[in-house]
């Protein structure tokens, strides 16, 4: 998303982020009409293909993520193109590598993406693609993703694509944790609110506000505050499911 943000407003920092939204509102309406063009492709009647398209382009809650600086527009028209590829025709080697690139830039994007490879893989199996169009797919995939947690662990000493993981995780759980009835560490249980269940903020100001509990321990290796964030939410999982 980083180098999305620069192909639209260059290398220094802008006064005006504009151009980012309607760039992003574009690319939801491709994304509606490739939908539909797809299903219209597939001998769907134009009704059902209308009913397809709509989500992306009529839906409010869509539109809004297209208007602010947020990857998914991004990460929903990467994996929209990519289904678009495989889906239209046969699938040989060039579809298939191409599909799974997009793929694996959409992982790239946002880590959610990786839950797509399997099901594009199930989908050449089905398919009966050739060994060499599943071979290519998968090392299309592989390949930029293992390259990106090989950049990332040198960078950051782990091998993941996120770091995020540990604090969304806690970000979650925060809202509703009772800390009165868990087992927690002194250390842990810094993390708990105060406030009232029915008072408590959304999960977004758990991860970004800096009068969030995890602010105490900014000053930590990521390592460790990776591990005290998982140990809280793992806490409050298992025992408020």
């Amino acid at each position: 998303y980083p180098l999305f943000l620069r192909l639209v407003l260059g290398p220094s920092a802008p006064e005006n982020i504009a151009p980012v939204s309607i760039v992003q509102h574009v690319l939801g309406l491709v994304v509606g009409v490739l939908i539909y063009v797809l299903l219209r492709h597939l001998d769907l009647a134009p009704v059902v293909a209308a009913a397809g398209a709509a989500p992306s382009l009529l839906d409010g809650y869509q539109i809004g993520i297209e208007q602010f600086i947020l990857a998914e527009t991004v990460f929903t028209a990467m994996a929209v193109g990519a289904f678009v590829l495989l889906f239209w025709e046969s699938v040989g080697p060039a579809h298939a590598a191409a599909g799974s690139l997009l793929i694996a830039f959409s992982t790239l994007t946002r880590p959610a993406g990786i839950a797509l490879f399997a099901p594009l893989l199930l989908y050449l199996v089905l398919r009966r693609a050739s060994f060499i169009a599943i071979a290519t797919a998968a090392l299309s995939f592989v390949l930029p993703v293992a390259g990106y947690a090989a950049w990332f662990h040198d960078v950051e000493g782990s091998w993941r694509l996120s770091d995020y993981g540990p604090l969304f995780l806690y970000g979650r759980v925060a809202p509703f944790a009772s800390c009165d009835e868990l087992d927690l560490t002194p250390a842990e249980r810094e993390l708990c609110d105060p406030l009232p269940v029915d008072e408590r903020p959304r999960p977004d100001f758990y991860y970004w506000n800096p009068h969030s509990p995890i602010r105490d321990y900014w000053h930590l290796s990521p390592e460790r505050r990776d591990r005290l964030y998982s140990s809280f939410a793992s806490e409050v999982i298992q025992e408020q499911p």
